[in-house]
């Protein structure tokens, strides 16, 4: 049983870190568009330290929440 819930964890766990993957390369790709770094809901600047930390980032953190 253990071993089931074991390969169920790492299943999700592969899609989450794929999904993610798939953001920073989109991120990679418009990082020398005007509008990277922008928010796509509000279009205000979103935090630099924010980007630091998430790059793949597309909402600044009012329109996070």
């Amino acid at each position: 049983m253990d071993a089931i819930n074991n390969k169920t964890v790492n299943e999700r766990t592969l899609r989450q870190m794929e999904f993610k993957f798939q953001k920073l390369n989109l991120a990679l790709e418009k990082i020398d568009e005007s509008e990277f770094g922008n928010c796509r809901r509000c279009g205000n600047a979103i935090q630099e330290g924010r980007l630091m930390l998430i790059p793949e980032n597309t909402l600044c953190i009012h329109c996070a929440s």
